[in-house]
């Protein structure tokens, strides 16, 4: 007879068996896995660290990079917008009781706060250096004009390097940083195009600037304007007038922001040339003014005063100051003198009207 078939499938030694090999190939398997692992720590960088300074261990498989890269602000981070006006009254200006036409400044003084008591150190560079530092003018080493250095610390005529400024902080705290306008911070001896470019705005924290150095410059033809650290020639422009191009140029900073880095915070300091001596308007905007200032400035004062009371900017006790060193009430004046001071008046307002047009460009441009 035919033996009987068996049925498949594994019996008690085959199944003991194929338990043992298989053991013993996990354990080949697992032996193999850690020595590659193993191996793998000691050629691969362990994942970097979040923030903070790297992890030094006894070796390279106990040890954790860190990256420095570029700074981040933090999100939602403001972009920030500083513009300097260049020896004007806050009575000039519309949204503190001025006469003069400035909507787009009342407009965002409507929109938002307006300070009544902004202390000034009467002089361009020391209000600047105080400005940009955050401390008092001596300590920042101009107790008074740039161009000279007198030896001492408070008098050095530059912001000593050690001296932090605004956009050096902001740029370390993951800002883009841009100067248009005026710098005037620099020592006459240190503002040739060899350097020391030490104190020049881009070694102080800006990353682009479009600027000029003096305490003045001619509205229709600056002497000498840089791009960084080049000297630029003043565009070719029959219309030219530095408040137009120095917001233009502003203008053009910001674009470039949004469109390439528009997650990227930016600070702006525009710094007008207006209203800064030499007086320098289009006759077109300095005609708008004819005849507004024939009256003379005592009855122009008056009336900014009572205006201001009105707006709350001042208490409504204030009397008016006595008039300034030298200067002699309006009737004492000669007619020639008269008519002479009353021109002045309309070209200055006329250069604060334009420097007003320019802001409400620089708002449009944010707001597009």
């Amino acid at each position: 007879m035919d033996e009987p078939t068996k049925k498949p499938g594994l019996d008690r030694r085959a199944l003991l068996t194929g338990a043992a090999i298989g053991a013993v190939g996990a354990g080949a398997v697992a032996v193999g896995v850690g020595k590659l692992q193993a191996t793998r720590a000691k050629l691969v960088t362990p994942e970097a660290v979040d923030g903070g300074p790297a992890q030094i261990g006894e070796t390279f498989a106990d040890s954790r990079p860190s990256y420095t890269g570029e700074a981040k602000a933090p999100a939602a981070a403001p972009n920030i917008i500083v513009v300097i006006m260049d020896d004007v009254g806050f009575a000039d200006l519309g949204c503190y009781g001025g006469e003069i036409a400035t909507p787009a400044l009342d407009a965002l003084a409507g929109s938002g706060v307006r300070y009544s008591k902004f202390r000034t150190c009467a002089m361009c560079s020391p209000t600047r250096a105080a400005l940009l530092t955050g401390l008092n003018h001596h300590s920042a080493g101009m107790g008074w004009l740039a161009d000279i250095d007198s030896g001492y610390p408070g008098y050095r005529g530059e912001v000593p390097t050690e001296v932090a400024m605004l956009p050096e902080v902001l740029r370390g705290a993951g800002y883009a940083t841009f100067l248009a306008g005026k710098w005037h911070l620099l020592n006459a001896a240190n503002t040739g195009i060899a350097g020391p470019f030490t104190n020049w705005p881009t070694s102080r924290g800006f990353d682009r600037a479009y600027w000029y150095q003096g305490h003045s410059s001619d509205y229709f033809k600056p002497g000498e304007l840089f791009d960084g650290n080049a000297p630029v020639d003043t565009p070719q422009d029959a219309d030219y007038y530095i408040t137009d191009d120095l917001t233009t140029r502003a203008m053009t900073y910001i674009r470039t922001q949004k469109a390439v880095a528009p997650d990227k915070p930016f600070y702006l300091q525009l710094a007008f040339a207006a209203a800064h001596s030499p007086l320098q308007a289009r006759a077109s905007e300095s005609a708008k003014y004819a005849g507004k200032y024939d009256a003379g400035w005592d009855v122009v004062r008056a009336a900014r005063l009572e205006r201001q009371k009105k707006l709350g900017v001042v208490p409504a006790d204030t009397k008016l100051p006595p008039l300034s060193f030298g200067a002699k009430p309006w009737a004492e004046l000669t007619p020639v003198e008269q008519k002479a001071f009353a021109r002045y008046m309309e070209v200055y307002a006329a250069t604060i009207t334009s420097l007003d047009s320019n802001v409400g460009r620089l708002v449009a441009t944010l707001v597009a």
